[in-house]
């Protein structure tokens, strides 16, 4: 397949480094003509500077933030080629005015430099009819392990929890960092308690796996560890989780 890229952030350079392995990238386009430029020299395309120089292709992919989509969207005059975005919480319809549209959502946590295994992560599609979906599954089996098609409604409820276990947590862990860090204790030491954490909701419910001295009604333990934290955000969070905690375990 022969495909283009609006966006040079973290999930068009993803996308693009996967892609070019099995299709020919031709173009990317971003509003830094540098940036545009530097990810099409790695993956063999063309960086170009305006929107209007983009040709025709089988694949548009729009890798940008989702407020930008819908702008961008109504600047593209391409007639034959089938649009697509990447957001998970947008309706296709910000698309509407071409021909073929539609969606392809893979569900991950991108971030520089980092490689991220394609054939672990669920990829979303929608199409704005049942001949341009299909042209868009047939594109995403041939490149794709999980394939899943998702109602928008339902979709962003997806993406609702993707913002909860994904950036909350990670806000979470930053917290603790600095937590720890003012302390000067390695961060580290938690490596072992983080993985086990996450490795056993693969078996369980996490309710059921829930643990601690808030699940124990351990009040006295709760109110030392709010004595040991200075910071506000964090001190509101344990407060607020182990309240949650407490009144789940009822």
């Amino acid at each position: 397949m022969q495909l283009s890229i609006i966006g040079a952030g973290n999930v068009a350079k993803h996308l693009a480094h996967y892609l070019s392995q099995n299709n020919t990238i031709k173009q990317i386009y971003s509003r830094s003509f540098n940036t545009a430029q530097t990810l099409a020299q790695q993956v063999g395309a063309c960086a170009i500077a305006n929107i209007n120089e983009l040709q025709e292709v089988d694949f548009l992919i729009i890798a940008i933030s989702d407020d930008q989509i819908a702008k961008v969207a109504t600047s593209i005059q391409l007639k034959n080629t089938c649009i697509v975005h990447t957001s998970g919480t947008l309706s296709i319809d910000h698309l509407a005015g071409h021909n073929q549209y539609g969606l392809l959502y893979p569900l991950q946590t991108f971030t520089k430099e980092r490689i991220v295994d394609f054939s672990q992560i669920p990829v979303f599609i929608e199409g704005n009819n049942k001949a341009v979906f299909k042209k868009i599954e047939c594109f995403a089996l041939a490149n794709f392990q999980r394939i899943e098609s998702i109602e928008l409604d339902k979709r962003q409820y997806l993406h609702t929890g993707a913002v909860l276990v994904n950036n909350f947590v990670n806000h979470l862990m930053d917290k603790t960092q600095n937590f720890l860090s003012q302390q000067d204790i390695d961060f580290s030491l938690l490596f072992p308690l983080i993985k086990e954490t996450i490795e056993k909701l693969e078996y369980n419910e996490a309710k059921v796996l829930q643990t601690g001295p808030a699940k124990r009604g351990d009040q006295a333990t709760i109110d030392k560890h709010l004595d040991l934290i200075q910071d506000i955000y964090l001190k509101k969070i344990y407060q607020l989780m182990s309240q949650s905690i407490a009144s789940s375990a009822t």
